[in-house]
């Protein structure tokens, strides 16, 4: 159960997640803080979800797919509202976006609701 004590715990120990550097240089005033990666990595590594949705895909979605792919498993399933293709494909390099396309170790889903 998540209650106020669980996610103060969660937020404590999230103080201590290491994120990885190829995570560090892509924060931007645009993507989710480091604060806010260490806090969702630690959730994740908490629950150990099988299945993720997220609204909108950037940093998040590759931070993710890399949770989940250490973990073994999951499927993270991303609702974008822009078309042709997410995002972060214009902004990040070939091989961070490779992460998304690793479909034995992150299984990724987009559904595309642009116009």
């Amino acid at each position: 159960m998540l209650n106020q004590s669980r996610i103060q715990s969660i937020h404590d120990r999230s103080q201590d997640f290491v994120i990885e550097s190829k995570f560090n240089n892509l924060v931007n005033p645009s993507t989710l803080s480091l604060d806010a990666l260490k806090f969702l990595g630690t959730l994740v590594e908490d629950f150990q979800p099988l299945n993720i949705l997220e609204f909108g895909s950037g940093l998040s979605t590759l931070f993710l797919c890399n949770i989940l792919k250490k973990q073994g498993d999951g499927h993270l399933f991303s609702i974008e509202n822009s078309t042709p293709h997410p995002p972060f494909m214009d902004y990040y390099s070939d091989d961070m976006v490779e992460l998304i396309y690793e479909r034995d170790q992150c299984i990724f889903e987009l559904f595309n609701y642009g116009v």
